[in-house]
């Protein structure tokens, strides 16, 4: 019998690839970079800050300058073109009328996680993880394995 489901964010229930990519272009333009197209940024999405400034920058160049200016674009968009992926809101409505507790887990840190969610409306999670909870951030098990223990979930 199925208890919970967890759930990544990005690219998993919201598509935040035209916002994360607006804020990659914003950051491109004020340090006179070349723009970058929305199909080859997206392949990038899904490696966080340091993969798509990588599409400019020599990863073994890139500061915690350049990923805290990047992430400062990024709250700038106001999440202003995150969408909810189709059928998500039908999907959780399904899984609490069966009784089944539902999660995100996310790298995402939680000073972005929040606003996001707010503005999507999304509030009747049963536990939240983000990237800046925990010492550990996914693929390390130990942000799942706290968000099932919070759930009162054993793995």
């Amino acid at each position: 019998m199925i208890k919970a489901v967890l759930f990544d964010l990005d690219g998993t229930i919201v598509d935040t690839s035209y916002d994360l990519i607006d804020a990659l272009n914003s950051f491109l333009h004020q340090n006179s970079m070349m723009p970058i197209s929305f199909i080859k940024a997206r392949e990038k999405c899904s490696d966080g800050a340091k993969g798509l400034l990588s599409l400019r920058i020599d990863q073994d160049e890139i500061s915690n300058d350049n990923i805290n200016y990047y992430l400062e674009c990024y709250s700038a968009t106001n999440y202003s073109r995150s969408r909810l992926f189709p059928l998500f809101e039908e999907l959780i409505d399904t899984l609490k009328n069966d009784g089944i507790a539902w999660g995100i887990v996310t790298n995402k840190p939680r000073k972005y996680t929040i606003p996001l969610l707010e503005k999507l409306n999304i509030h009747n999670y049963d536990c939240l993880v983000c990237g800046d909870d925990y010492e550990y951030r996914k693929p390390d098990p130990m942000p799942i394995l706290e968000a099932l223990a919070t759930i009162n979930v054993k793995a």
